[in-house]
């Protein structure tokens, strides 16, 4: 039984809602749980009764959509952008409007105004303007951890709202295997672990490595 698992989409198979490819990510991934010996670590704690629900999980999704469930995931990365709107290029076609299931855009004073708290940057705005007023001025991905079900289930939680750079996101992964690691006491899911130590204290980790 495999116990280090990492489920993508199928955002890099030529999903058209797919914000990028993630390859790389789950290469440098897989590096990590090799170099950390992930698996002899679950199988250490455990001993033999080494169980399904043992297993650290691992999500990545290529868009906002989460296909790969990733809130429910000891990790979960979320591809998404940054919406950029050059206001010249707009003919208020409304098809923008339309389409956005986030209710992030309205015509209002003859005008295009973009709500970007409730923009998740998905970019299905972007692909119906013809004028081309809309694009992504950069992607990145929202970090989530500590996802489960069972018992006591726990959606994952926000680590990064946004992180640009790739190799933060591996830093971030590397402290978040650390705290697993350090706090676990009998192969739990890393939820659980943030339900007994505090979520304060799981987040006061990460802050200082």
């Amino acid at each position: 039984m495999k116990l280090v698992k990492i489920e993508e989409c199928f955002g890099n198979k030529g999903c058209p809602n797919s914000l990028g490819d993630t390859k790389y990510l789950v290469e440098k991934l897989n590096e990590i749980i090799e170099e950390e010996k992930l698996e002899d670590f679950i199988k250490e704690k455990c001993g033999e009764k080494v169980l399904l629900h043992n297993t650290f999980r691992i999500g990545i999704s290529n868009c906002p959509n989460a296909c790969s469930q990733v809130h429910i995931k000891d990790f979960g990365l979320i591809q998404r952008g940054k919406l950029n709107f050059d206001k010249n290029s707009c003919v208020l076609c409304r098809e923008c409007v339309k389409v956005c299931l986030e209710r992030a855009l309205k015509i209002e004073n003859n005008e295009l105004n973009i709500n970007y708290e409730k923009c998740i940057g998905c970019g299905s705005c972007i692909k119906v303007c013809e004028s081309n007023a809309l694009s992504f001025i950069k992607k990145g991905f929202k970090i989530v951890a500590g996802g489960k079900l069972g018992r006591h289930p726990m959606l994952a939680l926000e680590v990064k709202d946004f992180v640009e750079n790739k190799d933060t996101i591996i830093e971030i992964f590397k402290k978040i295997i650390k705290f697993y690691k350090e706090n676990n006491l009998h192969g739990e899911r890393l939820g659980s672990i943030i339900q007994r130590v505090g979520i304060n204290e799981f987040f006061n980790k990460l802050k200082g490595g």
